[in-house]
C-alpha cells in the first residue's frame, strides 16, 4: 500500500478511533497530538538574551534542489536596534523548519501546557529561549539522516521586529559583528 492509500485510510479511521495508531499506522502528522509529554520552555544564553525587543532579520539560502538538505539560516540581532553595532550573527547552518513573522502582526502563540522554566518567569525581559518536547519536535521526529546520533532542538527569538523559530540538528554559532561588514550568499537554481 503506497503512502497516500494509508493517509487516506487514516483520515477516515480517526473519526472513529481517539488513538490514531491503534490501526497500526499513521503519518506522524495525524497522531503527534495524542502523546502527552510534557514541555518546557528554558533560557538560551546568548550575548543577547536580555535585550529588550532586539531587532531580528532572518537570511535564509536555499540548499541545491536536488539535495535532502534543508534551508541555511542566519539570523542578524541588534540588540541596540538596526542601526547600532554591536550586532550578533546567529548561524544555525542548515536547519529542518523555520519562521519568522513579524511581531505586530504575528498570531498569538499557543505554548500550551509548556512549563515556563524560573529562570524565564522571573526575569524582566528574555528574547532567546529554547523548547524542549515542543509540538514541532514531536511532528518532526523521525525526518534526521538516519545516520546522525544528533537531536533536533528547537529555538525560539522574540525581537522588536521579527519572532523567529527554528529547528535545527546544529549547535548554532554566534559571532559579534562590531563594524559594517558585507555578507554574500549564493544559491543555484
Amino acid at each position: 500500500m503506497d503512502v497516500r492509500a494509508k493517509q487516506r485510510l487514516c483520515y477516515r479511521r480517526c473519526l472513529f478511533i481517539l488513538s490514531l495508531r491503534a490501526g497500526g499506522f499513521a503519518p506522524r502528522h495525524l497522531n503527534r497530538y495524542t502523546s502527552f509529554v510534557m514541555s518546557k520552555i528554558v533560557r538560551w544564553e546568548t550575548p543577547f538574551t536580555d535585550s529588550f525587543f532586539p531587532s531580528v532579520v532572518l537570511l535564509a539560502t536555499p540548499f541545491p534542489l536536488f539535495s535532502n538538505k534543508g534551508a541555511g539560516v542566519k539570523l542578524i540581532v541588534a540588540p541596540d536596534g538596526i542601526d547600532k553595532y554591536p550586532k550578533y550573527l546567529v548561524d544555525f547552518g542548515e536547519v529542518l523548519a523555520f519562521t519568522c513573522m513579524d511581531e505586530g502582526c504575528c498570531p498569538e502563540r499557543d505554548f500550551g501546557s509548556a512549563t515556563f522554566d524560573e529562570t524565564i518567569t522571573g526575569a524582566k525581559f528574555v528574547c532567546s529561549m529554547q523548547w524542549f518536547n515542543s509540538p514541532w519536535l514531536k511532528s518532526y521526529e523521525g525526518c534526521h539522516d538516519p545516520y546522525s546520533e544528533g537531536k533536533f532542538s528547537h529555538y525560539l527569538i522574540f525581537g522588536g521586529d521579527y519572532n523567529v523559530e527554528v529547528i535545527s540538528q546544529n549547535d548554532p554559532t554566534i559571532r559579534v559583528v562590531e563594524q559594517k561588514e558585507v555578507l554574500k550568499m549564493e544559491c543555484e537554481v
